[in-house]
């Protein structure tokens, strides 16, 4: 899958959008949701988009809005389910435009 750049803002700068998402069933089986984010960072490997887990949420690097909701419908028609009757997403959208975005020069700053 070939991924083009979202917007060229100045020379040499491409902005990628920094998304953090985190996905929580809400009506389950069971009271541990370890078992269905697992199942989310199958479907994020999947995508071939860019991430980056943390405990509580995970942060995905995009160029178009259109790789996030074509995650999400993947995240969602594989866990909602017999065992997941309900979901809720909380999704958080970093955009800068004027200089690179990336996860890995977010997790440089702080190092």
């Amino acid at each position: 899958m070939s991924r083009q750049k979202f917007i060229l803002l100045q020379p040499n700068i491409i902005m990628a959008i920094l998304v953090d998402i985190s996905v929580i069933p809400v009506q389950s089986k069971t009271a541990s949701a370890s078992k269905y984010v697992k199942k989310a960072l199958e479907i994020i490997k999947r995508s071939n988009l860019k991430f980056y887990a943390a405990p509580s949420m995970t942060t995905i690097e995009i160029n178009d809005f259109s790789e996030l909701a074509n995650l999400l419908k993947e995240l969602y028609s594989e866990i909602l389910g017999s065992e997941v009757r309900r979901m809720e997403t909380i999704l958080k959208i970093d955009m800068r435009n004027d200089k690179e975005n990336t996860i890995e020069n977010r997790l440089a700053a702080i190092r």
